[in-house]
């Protein structure tokens, strides 16, 4: 896979800040979120699988770096679009 498909040291950094206010900002942050192979992650858990860098969390921040190519926008943008479209 090429560099496109990676999001720089900045560009991680403001995923993660971002994903983390989300997770803990979240008032259901401790029910599930995502249904995944078989596991039920809730908002702090999908936060920790990225900020780990899991199998899961870097496969999802090569899908992010990906939109943000294709967008021609920084991965945040995404993002947040996201989170405002699902507030609860």
């Amino acid at each position: 896979m090429g560099n496109y498909l990676t999001l720089d040291e900045e560009q991680s950094r403001e995923v993660l800040k971002l994903l983390e206010g989300w997770a803990y900002g979240h008032p259901k942050k401790d029910l599930p979120f995502l249904i995944l192979m078989g596991r039920i992650l809730t908002p702090v858990q999908f936060y920790k699988e990225v900020a780990d860098g899991t199998d899961f969390g870097a496969s999802f921040l090569r899908f992010l770096a990906e939109q943000s190519r294709r967008s021609e926008e920084p991965p945040t943008a995404f993002l947040q679009r996201a989170i405002q479209a699902n507030r609860v």
